[in-house]
């Protein structure tokens, strides 16, 4: 799962083939294949979908999607990582300017 974080307002926001923005809008982005498409203010993450999905999958709720467990019971480690700005899969595609 690729995603993209704010510094300004500290929103993470999944990205797609759409292009996407954050709550401020400062930070932007999208997928275009495997490249990760941003502007310079977005920080780009990783996650490991399948760690995510098992970390998640019927633990937060049952299967009439009521809550059934605290977070204390519920804590598993997943992999994340920040992409380096240099990695051959980013691009910076916009400085300054905000998505409308």
């Amino acid at each position: 799962m690729k995603l993209i974080f704010c510094p300004e307002c500290q929103d993470v926001v999944v990205l797609s083939a759409e292009l996407k923005a954050c709550k401020c809008r400062a930070a932007w982005g999208r997928l275009n294949g495997d490249v990760i498409e941003i502007n310079s203010h977005a920080i780009p993450i990783g996650i490991r979908l399948g760690e995510f999905w098992n970390a998640t999958q019927g633990s937060l709720y049952n299967a009439t999607h009521k809550y059934v467990a605290n977070y204390g019971d519920i804590m598993t480690p997943i992999a994340a990582w920040g992409y380096r700005m240099d990695d051959p899969n980013v691009m910076v595609i916009g400085r300054d300017s905000n998505v409308s």
